[in-house]
């Protein structure tokens, strides 16, 4: 070995032999003198501080410290001058290392230069009332030595492990809770404050701004390495944007706290450059969580947040969160968007100077585009405002084919075969039904050229065209344009305070629709005389928004609906009429004919009523007025009415009446036979009674010589009570060119017959130019008989001689016989009694002349 290199080791193993022994001998004065030390590090560690320091035991800690000096205490706690008050310890440790310097040692002082804390619990407490622990660091001394010492007695480490840090402040509504696996600082002072390092990890247990709020990162895993500078003089601790991890997922981080005498406020920057927003959620205090959980992204988003606010004033801090994705794919309440780009954001100060609170707080998004179940749409603004009764807004635009809702919709009420929309609405609701604000609609939905199937009456509608204005709580149709089988429609409508009423009331929709059309043919509609239909729902639409369009179902079916139509010409089976106009009335139970009128028959028709459809048929009640119409066209359209005692091959004349009848039809719009009921007041001018078996029966028994093929009648009025398989004709007098008669009695369909007619068999052309009073007198001059008319057993109408009630008026003279007796009687007694009075008068005028 040379000899140079054996100088060397010769020199440094003296120099350490030579601090070896140093050490042993300061070690050794440290067991030495363990009370005495003890005491001078309590004074030291109590120096500056209102409380009060208590150290149990102390013992060397030679080989951790090693080459320096350290000590080891034992069950070290701290407590301010209000414990008392408060009873919650600053600081409790089962053991805490104190470095001690060397030299300073050497001289005679005690000089911490590294605090190692193990196993202990750090809990500053602020009361309501604004007293904290915390105050026991506030300086007992502000002499000039002690100001020049402090520099050489201020601590350049300190050292955590597991130790639980709480800061509780009950007057702020703040708490942070800390459990320190492992902290390492190192400070480096200088002449404006220090510089600093700190690596940490630590669990988050809670991080609450505002308990009621909730709190940010709970029960999530922190770890960083972080530089850090103090200025003394600003009062300002910055820690630059830095590498942090919290959970799973890597940040940036940043920020800047500050604290004088005339300001105390932080600010702290948060950056994700690729964040999962399942990791993000738990991140943010519920209040903003529990709004932000129902959002569910495949890919990763770039997300910011930036916190800043008072470190001793009440109230929340300042919180902005945005974040942006491109592409991705996002779930919402288990409704799926592909393709889906944006960018957003949480603000909780939405209105400047309404506060940092929930009810001023929103969340937002911005630029959205995607595509939900191959519909592709664009939001340029879409956001929830007011977290505690959250209102949801947002602009909507879409160009789309019209087949595509079918997927999605689910509808049992309609199905579109093909046909575009298009689509731009401002929407407005309460996000959920807690909240009772009005929801509202501004825009537009335009369909063109759309094939729709209504499946509830099983109409078909094609070249469908035409716009859905939305204004606020109403809905209205402008120009819509559609071609049913054979015919052309225009529709416009109102659907007033349709928002309001869609989820809470249904029933009390009302659809006000004006229909005008050139042709209608009612046989094409004739579904609206039978109960709505319901389909089955649509295989996928357990993959659809069901709530909104079984909703809609739900609204079709019991809304009621106010058709007014107009059209120039209206077809149904036999009937036709023109210049139509009806207001009518379409509920869940039935249709109301509110004010029907048209023209008919070269004269004019008046209807209302109403149709039941609750039933196996279609109970209706009808009024109606018919003025100067054909009665043969009449008879022909309405199929006879549904009996066939007379058929319009039978009539001719102009027919003026008023109706007011009931009965039932089948829901293909036939009338059932033998439902009739009700009342028939009429009048027929210039009528004729043609080929009426009836009558030619009286004729061929009564009148062989007379016409009774062709009968015409110049006037003829009368009631009919109709009930069901019968019509009661009340007595009325017949002007006819074969006869005049009187007829009353009950036709029967097709039995129960029994008509009594009274007939003079002089001919009616010899009383032409007589006046009609003059006629009724004649009436009865020269031959009168009687016909009644019933049933035989095969069911036709008989004919013979005799009164209808022959019996019945044989019972009628006896009783007036009997009557016109007991008068007689009644007068004779009366006689009787007027003579007695006169005999009596005459014997006292006699007896006055005897005196």
């Amino acid at each position: 070995m040379p000899k140079s290199i054996k100088i060397i080791l010769t020199i440094i193993g003296s120099a350490f032999g030579l601090v070896l022994l140093l050490w042993l001998g300061i070690a050794a004065y440290v067991t030495i003198n363990k009370k005495t030390l003890l005491e001078t590090v309590t004074a030291e560690l109590n120096d500056g501080i209102n409380g009060e320091l208590s150290i149990e035991n102390m013992e060397p800690a030679l080989i951790q410290g090693f080459p320096g000096i350290s000590v080891s205490l034992k069950n070290v706690l701290l407590r301010d001058s209000l414990f008392e008050n408060h009873r919650h310890n600053l600081l409790e440790a089962k053991e805490i290392f104190v470095a001690l310097n060397v030299f300073a040692l050497m001289g005679g002082n005690t000089v911490i230069q590294k605090l190692s804390i193990n196993d202990g619990k750090i809990y500053f407490y602020t009361d309501s009332l604004g007293n904290s622990n915390n105050k026991i660091f506030s300086q007992q001394s502000s002499s000039t030595e002690t100001k020049k010492s402090n520099k050489d007695k201020k601590i350049n480490r300190i050292v955590f492990s597991n130790v639980s840090f709480i800061q509780d402040n009950q007057a702020r509504k703040k708490y942070f809770n800390f459990d320190i696996h492992r902290l390492n600082v190192k400070i480096n002072y200088n002449e404006n404050g220090w510089k600093g390092n700190a690596k940490t990890e630590l669990k988050v247990n809670m991080l609450a701004f505002n308990v009621r709020r909730g709190s940010f990162i709970k029960n999530q895993e922190v770890e960083t390495d972080l530089d850090m500078t103090y200025n003394t003089k600003s009062g300002v601790l910055v820690i630059p944007e830095q590498d942090m991890t919290i959970g799973s997922e890597d940040f940036k981080i940043g920020g800047m706290f500050r604290s004088t005498t005339s300001a105390s406020d932080f600010k702290l920057s948060i950056i994700a450059a690729e964040i999962e927003l399942k990791n993000v959620v738990p991140l943010l205090a519920n209040n903003i969580s529990s709004k932000l959980k129902i959002y569910k992204l495949e890919e990763p988003i770039t997300a910011k947040a930036l916190i800043q606010g008072s470190l001793k004033h009440k109230g929340d801090p300042k919180i902005l969160v945005s974040w942006a994705t491109t592409d991705n794919e996002l779930t919402v309440s288990g409704e799926t968007i592909q393709n889906c780009s944006f960018t957003g954001y949480f603000d909780n100060e939405f209105k400047k100077g309404l506060g940092l609170n929930d009810r001023n707080s929103i969340i937002g998004f911005a630029d959205i585009k995607g595509t939900y179940h191959n519909i592709p749409f664009r939001a340029d603004t879409v956001r929830v405002i007011n977290l505690v009764k959250p209102i949801f807004e947002g602009r909507f635009q879409s160009v789309f084919e019209l087949e595509k809702l079918n997927a999605i919709s689910g509808s049992k009420s309609f199905h579109f075969h093909k046909g575009n929309a298009r689509l731009n609405l401002f929407y407005r609701a309460p996000y959920n039904k807690s909240n009772s604000t009005e929801p509202y609609i501004y825009g537009a939905l335009v369909l063109s050229n759309a094939t729709l199937n209504y499946h509830p009456r099983d109409l078909n509608f094609t070249n469908l065209n035409g716009t859905f204005r939305f204004k606020g709580q109403d809905v209205f149709l402008q120009n819509f344009r559609a071609r049913s089988a054979n015919s052309n429609f225009t529709i416009n409508g109102s659907f007033i305070n349709f928002l309001n009423l869609y989820y809470t009331d249904p029933g009390r929709i009302k659809l006000d629709l004006h229909v005008s059309s050139p042709k209608i043919n009612v046989g094409e509609f004739i579904a609206f005389l039978g109960r709505r239909k319901s389909e089955k729902k649509a295989a996928s639409a357990s993959k659809s928004p069901a709530k909104l369009f079984n909703q809609l179902d739900q609204v079709l079916d019991e809304a009621t609906v106010h058709l007014d139509v107009e059209t120039n010409k209206l077809i149904f089976r036999k009937f036709e009429a023109s210049n139509i106009h009806s207001s009518i009335l379409l509920t869940r139970s039935g249709v109301e004919l509110q004010d029907v009128s048209l023209n008919h028959a070269d004269g004019r028709l008046q209807v209302k009523g109403n149709i039941d459809q609750t039933g196996s048929v279609n109970r209706f009640n009808v009024d109606t007025k018919i003025i100067n119409v054909d009665i043969s066209k009449l008879f022909y359209a309405f199929e006879n009415f549904g009996q066939d005692a007379i058929a319009y091959q039978n009539l001719r004349g102009n027919f003026n009446s008023t109706t007011k009848v009931s009965g039932a039809m089948r829901e293909s719009g036939q009338i059932i036979p033998k439902s009739f009921n009700g009342t028939v007041s009429f009048n027929i001018k210039n009528g004729a009674l043609l080929n009426f078996e009836p009558m030619q029966k009286v004729g061929k028994f009564a009148f062989p010589n007379r016409d009774f093929s062709n009968i015409t009648f110049t006037s003829l009025k009368n009631t009919f009570d109709i009930n069901g398989s019968t019509i009661k004709i009340q007595p009325m007098y017949i002007e006819s060119s074969v006869l005049n008669l009187y007829v009353e009695g009950i036709y029967g369909m097709p039995t129960g017959t029994d008509i009594a007619l009274r007939i003079p068999l002089r001919n009616p052309k010899r009383d032409i130019g007589l006046s009609d009073s003059l006629k009724r007198e004649r009436f009865d001059n020269g031959i009168v008989i009687n016909l009644r008319g019933q049933d035989d057993e095969n069911g036709n109408v008989k004919f013979k001689l005799g009164k209808k009630d022959d019996e019945k008026d044989l019972k009628k003279e006896v009783k007036q016989v009997e009557k016109e007796v007991k008068d007689l009687e009644k007068q004779e007694k009366r006689n009787e009694k007027a003579i007695r009075r006169e005999e009596k008068k005459a014997r006292k005028e006699l007896l006055k002349l005897s005196e």
